[in-house]
């Protein structure tokens, strides 16, 4: 019987393409829960199991010392303060861009600094308020706002900019969901803007508004960037500066590390997922009327707005990003911005005889950004189509500290029972760090693109007798390919110039963008390191646009 089943062809090729299909399921949960799974397994166990006998068990004198108690608590201040400048700022921002008509203008002055990583951002403050600085040679703030930079309010404003915007689209995508019946009614009624922004608009907007608190303030815990820049300057340890330190810097105690990373992920994830609960309750029960909404702020109200979107758009654009440039267009910082000073040689040496060591960094991160774009969107696009479970695996670094994630691959790539994999010390574990960490973007943007494929689609394909495998060929791989062509790019974009697993996972000799610049400023070499980060900023904002132009505006 089984010989006249494999003699018969069709039944046969139906097998073979079952056997095949289980064996590519098995693959894919394989690579998802080996790229991300294992690596947080690993963090827990190396600090509360007994998993890795060689190491040092954990402390608690350690654990309990004087620098990491005042981390911890700088931790928890610094997330505090982020979260309420940023709610301020984007809501703010939001109620203004719904009421002025004005959104598309206020929407990229929010994103713009999306497109500059932290670290780049501080460096160029650095540059801009030090001694020889661009605003202290102009004569403007003289050496005060040097000490307000370099401060913890200074700190709490650089981190704030770059998630105030985390809470503005949250909170703007709200506003335009309330019912505009409900507040011209109550404005006919005789109610006070002030009263309507209470009683009605507030309730309404106010999930959405801690959701956004709340990323913001766990986006502020897990950086390390900008600590890494200004709070090391000031004497400012956290517990993502306090945990590269402990696996850079000798003695090298990577089960305190692991403990930490643990406790910077459950904290870190417990605040996402209360996020994530809280924006459930953002959908209102109504439908948003077409009507505009009434005027509920006075003329001096939106005029001091408006002056608070100035201010914004010049500390955080204008004067960082003129920093940038001027600084990479120097032959000698100190000499200031002269014309006679002026030079393009930061940007050519890189394509003649990259003295400097820029080509090399330029081409590594070009081949780990497109190695994680490539096998980040494969993987996210296969497990958004294989379901619920898979999908929120792969979501899981979304919820997960860069920091955490970058012990986990140490931890997990450099055990005993790995050793027969040289993947640890190698190139290739950072383009897999990159790949694990950015995986949620590629599920979500391909999770996007699946919703706005009708099962219709589908079912009169296979009811005119198309198999599984030529219906996703010929209609659920073309309509999904733009969704997932934009999540690559992105991915691209944030690898290009990524920072933390750069720094912990590379091996000796290598260079990538990110490193490039911090060594370039530690050597003293400003110029060189700018040039570098005008260059990431440049591929970002073209990536985005790019990914932006793919993605069709209804999704």
């Amino acid at each position: 019987m089984t010989v006249a089943v494999l003699d018969n062809p069709r039944i046969a090729t139906l097998a073979f393409a079952r056997w095949r299909a289980h064996t590519s399921v098995i693959t894919l949960w394989a690579a998802v829960l080996l790229l991300v799974v294992y690596p947080l397994l690993m963090v827990v166990l190396s600090a509360f199991a007994p998993a890795f006998p060689e190491s040092d068990p954990l402390r608690l004198a350690d654990f309990l010392s004087e620098r990491l108690l005042v981390a911890s608590f700088n931790t928890l201040r610094l997330g505090i303060t982020v979260s309420l400048l940023s709610l301020i700022t984007g809501a703010a921002f939001a109620l203004l861009a719904v009421q002025s008509q004005r959104d598309r203008w206020i929407d990229l002055i929010m994103s713009m600094p999306f497109l500059t990583p932290p670290f780049l951002a501080s460096f160029a403050w650095s540059l801009a308020v030090g001694p020889r600085g661009y605003l202290g040679r102009l004569g403007l703030f003289g050496g005060e706002m040097e000490k307000i930079v370099f401060s913890f309010w200074g700190l709490s404003l650089l981190m704030a900019v770059h998630y105030s915007p985390i809470v503005y689209f949250a909170v703007r995508a709200q506003i335009e969901k309330v019912p505009t019946t409900l507040l011209w009614a109550a404005q006919i009624a005789g109610a006070k803007p002030a009263r309507i922004v209470g009683r009605i608009l507030l309730p309404i907007v106010l999930p959405a508004l801690l959701a956004g608190g709340f990323l913001a303030f766990a986006c502020a815990i897990e950086e390390y960037g900008t600590p890494l820049v200004v709070g090391n300057r000031i004497g400012f340890p956290v517990i993502s500066t306090e945990i590269g330190r402990i696996v850079r810097v000798y003695p090298i105690n990577l089960t305190l590390a692991s403990a930490l990373a643990s406790l910077l992920f459950a904290l870190a994830g417990g605040v996402y997922f209360t996020s994530y609960f809280l924006q459930r309750g953002t959908k209102t029960s109504a439908k948003p009327s077409a009507h505009p909404m009434p005027n509920l702020l006075s003329r001096w109200t939106r005029v001091g707005l408006w002056c608070f979107v100035a201010i914004y758009f010049l500390f955080t654009i204008v004067i960082p990003y003129s920093s940038m440039l001027m600084t990479s267009l120097l032959k000698l910082v100190s000499a200031g911005p002269t014309f006679a000073n002026l030079t393009l040689r930061h940007y050519l040496e890189g394509l003649t005889d990259d003295s400097s060591g820029l080509r090399q960094a330029l081409v590594v991160s070009f081949a780990l950004a497109l190695m994680a774009a490539l096998l980040g969107t494969l993987l996210g696009a296969a497990s958004a189509r294989r379901g619920v479970a898979l999908a929120s695996l792969a979501l899981i670094p979304a919820a997960t500290p860069a920091i955490t994630m970058a012990v986990g691959f140490i931890r997990g790539w450099n055990a005993p029972w790995t050793a027969w994999l040289p993947l640890y010390g190698s190139v290739i574990i950072v383009g897999l760090f990159y790949t694990a960490q950015y995986l949620p973007y590629a599920v979500q943007y391909a999770r996007s693109g699946l919703a706005a494929i009708l099962p219709s689609y589908e079912w009169a394909a296979r009811i005119h007798g198309a198999s599984v495998g030529m219906t996703t060929r010929r209609i659920i791989a073309p309509l999904l390919l733009p969704h997932c062509l934009a999540g690559a790019i992105l991915i691209f974009s944030i690898s290009f110039r990524e920072l933390v697993g750069s720094v912990l996972l590379r091996p000796p000799g290598m260079q990538t963008v990110a490193t490039f610049v911090l060594r370039e400023f530690d050597q003293g070499s400003p110029a060189t390191g700018m040039a570098m980060g005008v260059i990431a900023i440049s591929v970002s904002a073209i990536s985005v646009s790019l990914a932006r132009r793919l993605v069709p505006k209804k999704t």
